[in-house]
């Protein structure tokens, strides 16, 4: 049973569905008008956030589909190449044999290396040299009119790439909550585009020279009738200045998954402790070469203070009396 009414001013009790007090004349306030101006703005306010998540979730799927991975089969073909680049809409310039080209997310050759160099896609056109000319491609390798030149992939992405500080840095990537995705194993590592970066590993070693060979054979003993040989060692300007410093290239998506192998790594890992074993190498050399000098110094100056004391002993016995020589007698 409904609640009865009473006027605010006569204070009687009104009818059902009344507007107008029938005792007093005076208008009954009513709030029919309010309940639904407020069920309009629910109505509205639930649209709302019904079309703005069908928005972000339109998005989140367009990020999750730009995402790239590291798969076997893309490992497989991207290892062919001995350069590559960012990925930029679905694309990345890569280079083999001196030759560059495009690969697309699945690591299949899209445009041939055929090119001088390559730069990333931007707005779906390409830039590219052929010798000394400048040319525009699109995605399907044919020439277009116009282009950007030299554009960079357009990086717009939660992760970021930190360095862990040591004796040589390595890089790696934190994703927008601060949580490492990538563990610092890289020597070099680019912005993260299309959730893939691009790593750099480096191999050392000296020109012209087999550092394992060296390694392997003992250090010369100073002996005394080989003094006069000299020890050879590199010095410090020579080893930095004959130092190789060799880049390999390779792919790491956020979920830690490379294109390197354990092989590489260990490649890596090695030739750096043989570099610095050859030049700890280098540094008993040279400590050898100074005490072989020093030795050859000594050995000089005790011969040349035997040469003396044998002058000196030769002109002792000079000055010795001689025997009295009889003088022939002259007669007139």
């Amino acid at each position: 049973m409904p609640k009865a009414r009473v006027c605010k001013y006569c204070g009687k009790y009104l009818l059902p569905g009344e507007q107008v007090c029938h005792h007093c004349g005076g208008r009954v306030r009513t709030y029919g008008w309010l309940w639904l101006t407020l069920a309009f703005l629910a109505v509205v306010g639930a649209a709302s956030i019904f079309v703005w998540r069908a928005v972000v979730d339109k998005d989140e799927a367009a990020k999750e589909g730009d995402q790239l991975f590291v798969t076997p089969e893309f490992t497989e073909r991207v290892r062919a190449y001995e350069e590559l680049t960012p990925f930029s809409e679905n694309l990345a310039a890569v280079c083999r044999d001196g030759r560059w080209g495009y690969i697309d997310a699945q690591g299949n050759e899209v445009i041939a290396c055929q090119y001088t160099h390559a730069a990333p896609f931007h707005g779906g056109v390409g830039q590219v040299t052929s010798g000394r000319t400048i040319l525009y491609i699109n995605a399907k390798g044919e020439r277009v009119d116009g282009g950007v030149r030299n554009v960079s992939p357009a990086v717009n992405s939660p992760f970021a790439v930190f360095q862990e500080e040591g004796r040589r840095p390595r890089y790696g990537v934190r994703d927008a909550n601060g949580n490492v995705v990538v563990q610092p194993l890289y020597d070099s590592l680019s912005a993260v585009s299309q959730g893939i970066a691009v790593a750099v590993l480096y191999t050392e070693g000296i020109r012209g020279r087999d550092i394992e060979a060296e390694l392997a054979q003992p250090l010369p003993i100073l002996l005394d009738p080989d003094l006069d040989v000299p020890v050879r060692y590199m010095t410090d300007s020579a080893l930095n200045a004959d130092t190789q410093r060799l880049r390999h290239y390779g792919y790491v998506d956020m979920r830690g998954a490379t294109t390197f192998t354990p092989e590489d790594f260990e490649r890596a890992t090695t030739s750096r402790l043989n570099m610095r074993r050859y030049a700890e190498r280098q540094q008993r050399l040279r400590a050898l070469e100074n005490e072989r000098i020093d030795r050859l110094r000594i050995r000089r100056e005790q011969q040349m203070q035997d040469s003396i004391d044998a002058i000196i002993a030769l002109g002792d016995i000079s000055e010795e009396p001689s025997p009295a020589t009889p003088v022939a007698e002259s007669y007139p």
